[in-house]
């Protein structure tokens, strides 16, 4: 059985206590409304981290094992695809189309083409026929109008019929579309919904 130190020993290093305690200040999300057999992209407003770390605190939990996970940014994913072989990370590459959890972290500072659209799509179309996890987060750091910068990639999740999460409107609870009752309920998590509370979550690090 997973246990609390053991989620505190392998996440430790992507938050800091300071650092999560101001993140997560006002977020909540019933993270079991969302069907992560799916790719899932999260509106977010500067709380990468801390949403990495609550993703796979509670997707480790749910699976009772440690999740291993991949984060790479929408630029340095672009620049390792145009990369001579001989400085291709491969490892990295290896983690993002393998790994239990892919995180792709994009922002008004590094989107930069539809050509970076083409490959996280089809990175996000490799990963769900692999059954692996895949999350995009878009950190809108200015104003809203900032996400037509994904529209194509905010297109490809809904007419795909992915997650999409918006938390960067509100304060309470964060704005979740729904997966379609269409969807096979055999591949559809029916968990209790888990809302993200300070010090509950902050204590699932042994803290």
């Amino acid at each position: 059985m997973i246990s609390k130190e053991m989620l505190y020993s392998r996440y430790k290093p992507l938050v800091t206590h300071e650092g999560f305690f101001k993140d997560i200040e006002g977020l909540s999300v019933d993270l079991g409304d969302i069907n992560f057999n799916n790719p899932v992209l999260i509106y977010s407003n500067s709380k990468r981290n801390v949403l990495i770390y609550l993703l796979l605190v509670y997707l480790s939990v749910k699976n009772n094992r440690l999740m291993d996970y991949a984060v790479i940014t929408g630029q340095s994913l672009i620049n390792q695809h145009f990369a001579d072989t001989g400085d291709k990370d491969k490892d990295l590459f290896e983690k993002l189309y393998y790994t239990d959890v892919a995180f792709i972290s994009l922002s008004e500072y590094d989107y930069t083409s539809e050509y970076l659209e083409s490959l996280i799509i089809e990175l996000i179309n490799f990963r769900k026929n692999a059954n692996r996890v895949t999350i995009v987060i878009y950190d809108i750091l200015g104003n809203q109008v900032n996400k037509k910068k994904v529209e194509n990639l905010g297109k490809f999740f809904k007419t795909s019929e992915f997650g999409i999460i918006d938390i960067t409107k509100v304060t309470k609870r964060a704005t979740i579309v729904k997966e379609p009752q269409k969807v096979d309920s055999t591949n559809v998590s029916r968990s209790k919904p888990v809302t993200v509370k300070k010090k509950e979550w902050w204590n699932m690090n042994g803290k």
